[in-house]
This record gives structure tokens, C-alpha cells and sequence, in this order.
């Protein structure tokens, strides 16, 4: 069976996003496996430099990453 995962960065905190992965299971779930995975943000100080930001865009692209399976095909 077909594997969805459904990664976002942050949680689904506004209703309409909830409500949209939530139909996104509903009607994909008869198809394949729907998984969604909510991953928490790198915290920034109040005045991040430009090398803070870049490193928190680091670590979160690596999380994001380490998620997907080899050879999955990507939508972003």
C-alpha cells in the first residue's frame, strides 16, 4: 500500500489548515496510509542575525529531511 506523510513545520494551529489535513486523510485514507507529522520550529532570539536565522533554516531542513524515505517522491 501507498505511504503518505504529510510534514509540516510548526503546528496546524489555524482551523481551516486542521481541517484541510484532516480532509486530505479522509479522503485519501481508503487509498494508502496517511500519516502527519508536525515538527517543531527552531526557536529564534527576539533580534536574530542573519547566521541564526540561517542556521535554525539548517536544522529544520535536516529534520524535514531525515523524514522522507529514500527514493519517495516530493511535494512541496
Amino acid at each position: 500500500m501507498l505511504n503518505v506523510k504529510f510534514i509540516t513545520l510548526g503546528t496546524l494551529k489555524e482551523a481551516y489548515l486542521r481541517d484541510a489535513a484532516a480532509e486530505y486523510e479522509k479522503r485519501l485514507g481508503a487509498f494508502c496510509r496517511f500519516e502527519l507529522v508536525q515538527l517543531k520550529e527552531e526557536r529564534l532570539s527576539d533580534d536574530p542575525s542573519e547566521s541564526e536565522i540561517k542556521n535554525a533554516l539548517s536544522k529544520e531542513s535536516e529534520k524535514i529531511l531525515a523524514l522522507i524515505p529514500a527514493r519517495a517522491y516530493v511535494v512541496a
